[in-house]
């Protein structure tokens, strides 16, 4: 057991890409436990931002690769298991919340988005259910996601996304600026978003400049960045790079008079809390099959008190007549306090762990049998 904590605890997310909502999920929860567990990060290396481990908490916490499914199996004092972050893919981190289930660890998917309900008689459907059904404990970020595993027949609480709880840097040489406004345009490929994309952007950067602001793009993950290449704006507009720190990001949005997210989530979760002015804006191609993909922007910004619009006319003519203020600071605050009870709640689920609990193995010859955990059972000594 590692000297002075109550054990260890396991993070599983995406983590180590530089997408800086994740990344802010993750800071959240290493401050909220790292004084009581030893963290674990359980990172895709395969799929890693070269340097990643020089970010911020990295070097604070074990990192494990995500493919290394006896992590927990390993660890005589595992506490727990956070798998979260986002709308993550149907049995993400599956092999280890299996191996936590199988230790009496207990797990918990947190700070997340429910998938969508199929109806009962697709095999979705049982699938999502034997899924949601291995974890002790489900923290929904929206209200909706609540009632949509209240079809599943699961109660899940209503939490939150950690990344409210973020602590903004507070690097030298930021001066607070009204006039600038902060652009993050969300990544995607040129066949998904057709031809006209780039002339819709620069438009909407031109109707920002026309409002009396000075448009700066923020990317919030690498892909962003590059995607800002790609449409050929770099050479054009001012670009803040500082996706792999999002306390910077932070610091930078409350610096700043208008923020305008196009498609990104977190942008809003790191502007709710400061007075920056926030608008969300539906990325042009997300209509018809993908009208979906908004939803949970639209969830988020209702719950939060933040103006979203369908096209980029709507925005421009409320940005012209002043009508784009902050998040509603009375739902922001409910908002951050649904986090504080879903972090104690797991706070209270976490208990002291020292050891690992005794086996018991069924054998043809002896009946059952209680091994230690780390042993072999009887008659199935490996050949």
């Amino acid at each position: 057991m590692t000297q002075g904590k109550d054990g260890s605890l396991v993070i599983a997310g995406f983590l180590g890409r530089g997408n800086a909502g994740d990344e802010a999920m993750f800071q959240v929860l290493v401050e909220q436990f790292r004084d009581r567990f030893a963290i674990t990060a359980l990172v895709d290396e395969l799929g890693a931002y070269p340097g990643y481990r020089g970010w911020y908490p990295y070097a604070q916490v074990t990192v494990a690769h995500q493919n290394h499914i006896d992590t927990i199996e390993r660890r005589d004092d595992c506490a727990g298991l956070i798998v979260g972050g986002g709308m993550l893919s149907l049995g993400f981190a599956a092999g280890h919340v299996l191996m936590a289930r199988a230790r009496k660890v207990p797990v918990v998917m947190g700070g997340v988005d429910a998938w969508p309900v199929p109806f009962p008689d697709s095999p979705k459907f049982g699938v999502l259910q034997g899924w949601y059904g291995m974890f002790d404990r489900l923290v929904m970020r929206t209200g909706r996601s609540v009632a949509d595993l209240r079809a599943f027949g699961f109660e899940a609480a209503h939490g939150g996304d950690w990344a409210l709880k973020l602590m903004a840097d507070s690097a030298a040489g930021i001066e607070a600026d009204a006039r600038q406004a902060l652009v993050v345009l969300r990544e995607d490929s040129m066949d998904a978003l057709g031809d006209s994309f780039p002339a819709w952007a620069e438009g909407l950067l031109a109707d920002i400049a026309r409002a009396g602001y000075r448009p700066v793009l923020l990317p919030f993950s690498p892909e962003d960045e590059r995607f800002v290449g790609q449409l050929g704006l770099a050479e054009k507009w001012e670009v803040q790079r500082a996706w792999w720190n999002a306390r910077r990001l932070k610091q930078l949005i409350g610096s700043s008079g208008l923020l305008v997210t196009v498609g990104r989530l977190h942008p809003m979760i790191f502007g709710a809390p400061t007075a920056c002015a926030i608008a969300s804006v539906r990325m042009p191609h997300w209509v018809g099959r993908q009208a979906g993909n908004m939803l949970k922007l639209n969830d988020m910004a209702a719950e939060l008190g933040i103006a979203t619009f369908d096209t980029r006319a709507d925005f421009a003519g409320a940005l012209a007549a002043g009508a784009i203020g902050r998040a509603d600071p009375d739902r922001v605050a409910a908002s951050i306090e649904r986090v504080d009870r879903a972090l104690a709640m797991m706070h209270r689920l976490f208990k002291r762990r020292t050891k690992k609990p005794a086996e018991v193995f069924m054998t043809a010859d002896t009946g059952t049998v209680p091994v230690a955990s780390d042993g072999p059972a009887p008659g199935l000594a490996a050949e």
